[in-house]
């Protein structure tokens, strides 16, 4: 993540372009980026590690799974694995982690924040209120009006990622 700056100049379309320029989201086989559609949280896991100190962990040849609902044959497996090892991510209560279901914008930030090295101690007992304060201080939902269980499309992803890496880490 580079130092903090003090205006955020990119708009959803530049966002995505910088998220595709980067590797962490590509297009459809006809160059589409399909920046209305919803994002799956294995498709943002994937996302979050591609962007993380954690992407060297990665081994697309690993066949392990850590949630019940991600089989090991799940194309995100190795992404859920190294997110959730690394405590970038986490499942449900019930323990599973709900790979195809859409990602909604609490979650989103919440991820966001852990991969600038935000731990849950740093936002109280309350899930989501003490992380989507912290996510609006750091200005990672600017260019985004979402209620914290919007779901998110790929332009929003792009966004919030692209904040994230204008923001300085924890501590920094």
């Amino acid at each position: 993540m580079s130092s903090a700056l003090t205006t955020w100049a990119y708009n959803g379309e530049d966002s995505v372009k910088i998220m595709q320029s980067l590797g962490v989201m590509q297009g459809d086989p006809n160059g589409n980026m399909r920046e209305n559609d919803l994002v799956k949280r294995s498709e943002f896991a994937k996302m979050a590690v591609l962007l993380s100190a954690f992407k060297n962990k990665l081994s697309l040849n690993s066949k392990i799974s850590v949630f019940t609902d991600c089989t090991a044959d799940h194309w995100a497996a190795p992404y859920v694995r190294v997110a959730a090892e690394n405590g970038i991510i986490e499942g449900y209560s019930n323990g599973i982690f709900g790979p195809d279901d859409n990602i909604n914008y609490a979650q989103a930030v919440t991820i966001a924040l852990r991969l600038l090295g935000y731990t849950d101690a740093d936002f109280g007992n309350t899930y989501p209120e003490g992380q989507l304060a912290m996510a609006q201080s750091l200005k990672l939902g600017d260019g985004l009006s979402k209620n914290p269980e919007e779901f998110m499309t790929r332009l929003d992803v792009a966004v919030v990622l692209n904040n994230m890496l204008l923001t300085n880490k924890k501590d920094s």
